[in-house]
């Protein structure tokens, strides 16, 4: 497979793993049509290294714009008419060469209209459920490596009961990835002393209405405002190192306080 090709599968995976997230909270969601676009595209790139993610983002804002283009052609904006000055539109040259062929019969496109959506249905529920089991399987991937836990695993080095998981996950100060065969994976970074516990509790607590996947997106990905570092790290008490226009007074103040309002602003798009 060509790398064009590679990069083409991997672009259709995001799509459709964005499409099923607009799904799953599109109808529910509150924030304006952008925002629950913006999120679900978040989401869609979860799988990809961080270094891909922009990249496929920006070819797919590079689609729209031609998408945008075309739309926007000429021949299907109205213009007015300086002489009369009332607004004209103008046919579209194929609409006019459309009407010179042969009428298709309705019964006939509409049964390849139909054809054509069961089509386009099987294929996205094929992509659906390709994703679906690459995320089980990267998610597997971190849970033998130690860094997702099962629920009992996770009463056990917090030295709590399962109820009591559950009702932090009730509460929002815990979350959870979904993983295969019904089970649910929590970040192993909840039982790491490494971490202040409470801070940790209070940005979670922040990120209240995004999925699991967003919540561990954010978490675990380098932002611009923490210097490049991940949440985590910040939390970890690290500080960014030192680059062009990023100061000392810059590096010290990025702390627990950042990372709050970072959260608070990922939850608020």
């Amino acid at each position: 497979m060509t790398t064009a090709q590679k990069e083409k599968a991997r672009s259709v995976k995001v799509l459709a793993s964005a499409a099923r997230e607009m799904e799953r909270a599109g109808a529910t969601a509150r924030a304006p049509i952008d925002k629950v676009v913006a999120r679900a595209f978040v989401s869609g790139v979860e799988f990809l290294p961080v270094t891909e993610r922009e990249h496929i983002l920006k070819s797919f804002l590079t689609g729209l714009t031609t998408a945008i283009e075309e739309v926007s052609a000429p021949s299907d904006k109205v213009f007015v008419n300086p002489r009369t000055k009332r607004p004209s539109v103008v046919i579209a040259a194929h609409s006019r060469k459309a009407k010179k062929g042969p009428i298709a019969s309705g019964s006939a496109t509409i049964a390849r209209d139909a054809e054509a959506r069961r089509a386009s249905i099987d294929e996205s529920d094929k992509t659906r459920n390709a994703i679906i089991a690459q995320a089980y399987a990267t998610r597997k991937h971190l849970a033998d490596k130690g860094e997702l836990l099962t629920s009992s695993e996770l009463a056990m080095r917090l030295q709590v009961s399962r109820q009591a998981i559950n009702q932090r996950v009730g509460t929002g100060s815990l979350f959870f990835l979904d993983g295969p065969n019904g089970v649910t994976y929590f970040p192993a970074f909840f039982a790491d002393e490494k971490y202040d516990k409470r801070a940790l509790r209070k940005i979670v607590l922040a990120l209240n209405g995004q999925s699991g996947a967003n919540k561990w997106l954010f978490l675990t990905s380098p932002r611009v405002s923490l210097g490049g570092l991940p949440p985590l790290d910040i939390l970890a008490g690290k500080k960014p190192a030192a680059r062009a226009g990023f100061g000392p007074g810059d590096r010290e103040r990025i702390g627990v306080d950042t990372v709050l309002k970072a959260a608070t602003a990922f939850a608020a798009e």
